[in-house]
C-alpha cells in the first residue's frame, strides 16, 4: 500500500532534483511536473536553480560572491556530511551519547551507509576538477586529501559488521578518527582557498 505513494515521491523528488541542479537543461518533462507540482527548484530566495547558482558565481543575483566562494561552499558542504558521518553516524553510539542513533539498524545497512556517504565527498572531490586544481597549485593538499579520503574510506570498510552490535569495537574509533582527520584536510583546504 505504501509503495505507490513512496515511488511516487521519490519521482516527483528526483525531477526537483534535477531542475534544481540543470535548471531549464532538466527536461521538459520533469520542468512540466515541477512547475505543476509547485516545487521549488531555487535556493536562498533567489531566482537561480542551486547549478544556475554556480554557474553564475560572481555575477549579480548569484548566492556565491565569487567562483572561489562557490568552491569554498562545495568543499564545505563535504566537510559537514564527513563530520557527521564521524560526529553524529558512528560517534554518538559508539561514545554512548544516543545508542538509538543509529542509521539503518534493522537492515544491518549503517557501515555500508557511512561509506557510500564518504564515496560521495570523494565522488564530488575527484569528479568536480577540485583534485585537478589542487594538484595543480597545491600539491601537498592534494596529496594530504587523497590520503584522508582513501583513510577514511578504508576504515570504515574495516568496521565490525553489523554496527548496531558492534558501535563499541575499537574499528569504530578507528573510523571516527579517520572522519575526524579528513574533514581537517577539507576544512584546511577551504581556509587555503580564501588566501
Amino acid at each position: 500500500m505504501l509503495a505507490a505513494p513512496l515511488s511516487g515521491d521519490l519521482r516527483n523528488r528526483t525531477a526537483q532534483l534535477d531542475v534544481a541542479w540543470r535548471g531549464d537543461a532538466a527536461p521538459e518533462a520533469r520542468r512540466n511536473m515541477v512547475e505543476e507540482l509547485e516545487l521549488q527548484v531555487t535556493v536562498g530566495g533567489g531566482d537561480y536553480s542551486y547549478g544556475e547558482n554556480l554557474l553564475r558565481a560572481g555575477e549579480a543575483g548569484s548566492l556565491f560572491y565569487s567562483k572561489t566562494h562557490a568552491v569554498q561552499s562545495i568543499l564545505q558542504a563535504c566537510s559537514t556530511i564527513v563530520d557527521e558521518v564521524g560526529t553524529s553516524k558512528i560517534g554518538k553510539a559508539h561514545n554512548g551519547e544516543d545508542v538509538s542513533y543509529i542509521e539503518s539498524p534493522y537492515s544491518y545497512n549503517s557501515i555500508t551507509d557511512f561509506y557510500d556517504n564518504i564515496t560521495s565527498v570523494s565522488n564530488v572531490y575527484y569528479k568536480s576538477s577540485l583534485n585537478a586544481w589542487f594538484e595543480k597549485n597545491s600539491p601537498e593538499t592534494a596529496s594530504k586529501m587523497d590520503a584522508a579520503i582513501a583513510d577514511a574510506l578504508a576504515k570504515i570498510k574495516a568496521m565490525k559488521v553489523p554496527f548496531v552490535l558492534n558501535f563499541t569495537d575499537k574499528s569504530a574509533k578507528e573510523a571516527i578518527e579517520a572522519c575526524s582527520a579528513l574533514d581537517k584536510v577539507i576544512s584546511a583546504a577551504v581556509t587555503e582557498l580564501a588566501q
